[in-house]
């Protein structure tokens, strides 16, 4: 009934065999394996084609399809969208937004001509005969400027427009207006002119009152005009070296609160707008310290939030409202300063008050001496023309003045002047 062991167990000479046959199926388990992985086909893909029919994967194939990468990676060559994203930082995108707006004003300008032989050319005959008193003869300026909304407005500085007898705008597209001067002001150096366009590039506007020393700024403008036949633009880059600052320019102007760069401002760039990083306007490029006429890195910039009123102004009223103040002031000699009492021969007195006038209604009173106005100290006259260099109509100034004896505070609010007088 019961079987021997010999007789229900294998023989031991065919057991012995079974770890060959095991070593031999891992073997080509792992072979197929590394085989598939040589020619870089993965094994499931390689049994599914076998079953299927499908048929591998020829070398030539291959080796066309891998050279490429391998040929990239061996090189370590970056491709052609790499660089141009490379590219793209903040100065070329700031650019791109802002040139379209910035324009070539071609100006044709009466200036006076004076003739060395003729005696009314002479300062003291030409009071007497002023309309014999030198020649005129038509000038080409050029300048820039740019469009600071879609019905063709144009802001500019006041001396690239002055005594214009006909501008011509042109646009980075190559399309030319006719410009028309609508206000200037002066003092502010200052100027808007109007083209009648469709479809015209409009600049972002800025706030100057953020701007920090060491932030970079790009200045565009047309510093070459027509002389290139290429109405593009011009782009030089710098920092803000400096806020605040005061220059005294041509024509007797006294620039206050400036803007000074080392971003190169050239001949034909005034008017065109000082960008911050971001394409908005902070400031309108206008004055450049040098000798040769060229920049050496002293360049200045009217801030774009003086200029904001000036804007308003004219699209409010059409015009820039002029301030009065209604008061007239003379320099201070020593027997003036011995009689009133003044421990110095420095302010401004005020000499005549029109009634009903800001001055009037601020209190002041002839014979009152004028110390400080807002934060300038009054030394002369020419100070106070500077403290009010960059008023406007409605400001509040706050007033410091010297009457028997003793110093007064007061504060005038400008009126609009019904005849555009400054003071």
């Amino acid at each position: 009934m019961w079987k021997s062991r010999e007789e229900s167990a294998w023989p031991m000479d065919k057991v012995r065999w079974i770890p060959y046959f095991l070593t031999l199926f891992i073997g080509i388990f792992l072979g197929g394996i590394l085989i598939n992985q040589a020619y870089k086909k993965d094994i499931y893909q390689t049994v599914k084609n076998y079953f299927s029919g499908g048929r591998p994967i020829q070398a030539e194939q291959r080796i066309q399809k891998t050279e490429p990468v391998l040929e990239k990676v061996a090189l370590n060559l970056p491709t052609q969208k790499t660089v141009d994203d490379s590219r793209q930082n903040a100065i070329v995108n700031a650019t791109r937004l802002a040139s379209p707006s910035v324009v070539s004003l071609s100006v044709i300008q009466m200036r006076k001509i004076n003739n060395p032989l003729s005696i009314f050319d002479d300062p003291f005959f030409s009071q007497f005969f002023f309309e014999f008193g030198g020649a005129y003869e038509k000038v080409q300026s050029m300048g820039s400027g740019f469009i600071i909304n879609e019905n063709g407005y144009i802001l500019t500085n006041d001396h690239v427009v002055e005594n214009a007898s006909e501008i011509i705008v042109t646009l980075p597209d190559r399309r030319q207006f006719e410009g028309s001067l609508v206000g200037r002001q002066s003092a502010g150096d200052l100027a808007v002119v109007k083209i009648k366009g469709t479809h015209l590039p409009v600049t972002q506007m800025g706030n100057s009152d953020n701007l920090v020393a060491g932030e970079w700024v790009i200045a565009i403008g047309n510093p070459f005009g027509h002389v290139l036949d290429d109405p593009q633009p011009t782009v030089t880059v710098g920092v803000v070296s400096a806020l605040n600052r005061q220059v005294r320019g041509g024509n007797g102007r006294i620039y206050t609160e400036m803007i000074q760069t080392d971003a190169a401002i050239n001949m034909g760039n005034s008017g065109g707008p000082l960008i911050n990083s971001q394409g908005e306007v902070v400031g309108i490029n206008t004055v450049i310290l040098s000798q040769s006429g060229g920049s050496i890195g002293l360049g200045f910039a009217i801030p774009i939030n003086r200029a904001k009123r000036v804007i308003e102004d004219i699209l409010n009223y059409g015009r820039i409202r002029g301030f009065w103040t209604g008061i007239s002031i003379q320099n201070i000699n020593y027997l003036i300063a011995q009689y009133l009492g003044l421990k110095e021969s420095r302010g401004a007195i005020v000499v005549n008050i029109e009634p009903s006038s800001p001055g009037a209604l601020a209190g002041l009173k002839i014979g009152d001496v004028l110390l400080k106005i807002n934060s300038q100290t009054i030394e002369n006259t020419q100070n106070v023309r500077e403290a009010f260099a960059n008023a406007r109509v409605g400001d509040k100034i706050k007033m410091e003045y010297f009457r028997s004896n003793r110093v007064y505070q007061t504060q005038m609010v400008l009126l609009e002047d019904p005849n555009e007088r400054r003071y």
